[in-house]
């Protein structure tokens, strides 16, 4: 087993080469030779000995050594080579010393090895970037890590490989911050607005504006402060994108911003409403166009800023209101109604009934200007327009009865009122009649004095003090005086009554008398 060792490179001018030769199993011993013209030293038999090169192993630049096993007993003799190249000493340039921008960072490297076989390998102290294809290759590109960038620069060395001597080189990268640009916050504008811009650009020593639309800028698109005029194309579409680019960048590559600006239509303002009627509450309805988005109403005695306020007028007339509609960009546009305020009607009405079990109504209601329509409501699932019906009730009972008045305006009131029908064929009518005396003590024992018999189709019971004044009226049986007048007793004596009823029957009958108040 020979082992002549490993190739060797030397460079020029060297005259020797240390040898490291082995042999092992069947033989330990061996012996050099040279296809070249030099000596071995101290001998040829020595397995670490040196080898001399002569003029010609120089000039020819190669020698080939071999060293073949001796005292190989019955086994053949073992041959191995090994190769001795005579190189110059490499030169190896790593390139000047550059500057890159963060932002176009990758570096061509231009490497160069002369002498040697003219191979090296690149490598960094302080870098964590990549080389591509590899790090073999002489002109590789360097693309930084972000630790490169942040650090501010990263040293890369070369090295020559495959030659006599390792020499190397060495190049440093410095990093320059990228340009800075801010075309400006989004901005809304009204149509018919300018947009004032305000970019920043930094590191770069300018910046030129351009649009998506077809606006203009003035003065000029160089200008980072100029203003920039919407077209009537740019109103159309409703938005429009300004972007802003660093000129002036050096190494650096060119950085862009872009700001958009929404321009709004001005809004067209108006409403509706329902019938304005003195004291009742008038709902207004925004039915303005555009993008709104706040409302301010002044109703002449109040203000709103919902959309669809409502407002009670306290008099009647005209009355202004105004609205005033806006834009998130303060877009605005007013409008002024004057509004009439109509009065309310005043619904009344009152009744007689008969025999058999029917009803007629008066109406009684008032309105201080324009016309009136009625509904009637009987209390049993029946209806009427009319404005003095005549009702007649399928069985006797209590009914509420409610009259809405409305006006040509809108304006609506109403009124009910309990009608009692009975069936006059069941019952029998009795002449009024009145106790004596009566005890508004508080005793729950005949304190009101009430007019008994009936029934009765009107009613009308009144009574007069000593000197005649009148101290009660009363329209329907179920009243009665309780002994006061305007909330006051009255002091104990007697009291002129008189009565005058008409009965289901058709009967009518008047009586007077006295009554006696006991205390």
């Amino acid at each position: 087993n020979v082992n002549a060792g490993p190739d060797q490179i030397i460079c020029s001018g060297t005259m020797s080469a240390n040898l490291n030769g082995t042999v092992a199993g069947g033989a330990t011993t061996g012996v050099w030779s040279t296809l070249g013209s030099g000596t071995f030293s101290p001998n040829n038999t020595t397995l670490n000995a040196t080898y001399n090169l002569s003029a010609a192993d120089t000039t020819a630049g190669t020698v080939t050594l071999l060293l073949t096993s001796t005292n190989n007993m019955n086994c053949l003799a073992v041959t191995d080579t090994m190769v001795i190249t005579i190189t110059s000493i490499p030169l190896t340039v790593a390139g000047s010393d550059t500057t890159a921008c963060a932002n176009n960072a990758v570096i061509t490297l231009g490497g160069t090895i002369t002498g040697g076989n003219g191979t090296g390998i690149w490598t960094t102290t302080n870098g964590t970037g990549t080389f591509s294809p590899n790090d073999s290759t002489l002109n590789a590109t360097y693309t930084p890590s972000g630790s490169d960038i942040s650090n501010g620069s990263v040293t890369l060395i070369l090295t020559a490989t495959n030659a006599c001597m390792s020499t190397s080189d060495t190049i440093t990268i410095t990093y320059t911050p990228a340009p800075v640009v801010n075309a400006g916050p989004d901005q809304t504008i009204c149509a018919g607005a300018s947009v004032n811009l305000n970019g920043t650009v930094t590191i770069a020593t300018g910046g030129v504006w351009s649009t998506t639309g077809t606006g203009t800028f003035v003065p000029n698109n160089t200008t980072l402060n100029a203003t920039y005029i919407p077209s009537a194309a740019d109103t159309v579409a409703g938005t429009v994108t300004l972007i802003l680019n660093s000129t002036g960048n050096g190494t650096c590559l060119a950085v862009a911003d872009s700001m958009v600006i929404t321009i709004q239509i001005k809004p067209n303002a108006d409403f509706t409403h329902t019938p304005a009627c003195l004291n009742n509450a008038v709902s207004f309805t925004d039915i303005s166009s555009g993008s709104v988005n706040s409302w301010s109403w002044n109703f002449g005695n109040g203000t709103s800023t919902q959309q669809n306020p409502s407002n009670t007028f306290a008099s009647t007339g005209m009355q202004s209101v105004t609205l005033i509609v806006s834009t998130s960009a303060g877009c605005a546009d007013t409008i002024t109604k004057n509004i009439f305020v109509n009065p309310l009607p005043t619904a009344m009405f009152g009744y007689v009934t008969a025999c058999p079990d029917s009803a007629a109504f008066t109406d009684n209601s008032t309105i201080s200007s324009g016309s009136l329509t009625w509904g009637w409501a009987f209390g049993d699932s029946t209806f009427s327009n009319l404005q003095n019906p005549t009702h007649t009730y399928d069985s006797a009972g209590t009914y509420v009865v409610v009259l809405t008045a409305t006006s040509d305006s809108g304006c609506v009131a109403s009124y009910s009122d309990t009608v009692n029908v009975i069936d006059c064929d069941e019952h029998i009518v009795n002449d009024p009649v009145l106790p004596g005396a009566f005890t508004p003590n508080g005793d729950g024992h005949n304190d009101v004095l009430y007019v008994k018999g009936g029934p009765f189709a009107l009613f009308d019971f009144r009574i007069f003090d000593e000197w005649g004044k009148e101290i009660y009226h009363g329209t329907s049986q179920t009243e009665g005086w309780d002994g006061t007048y305007k909330s006051k007793m009255q002091p104990g004596g007697t009291y002129v009554w008189t009565i005058n009823v008409t009965t289901l029957d058709n009967r009518v009958i008047k009586k007077a008398g006295d009554v006696t108040l006991v205390r």
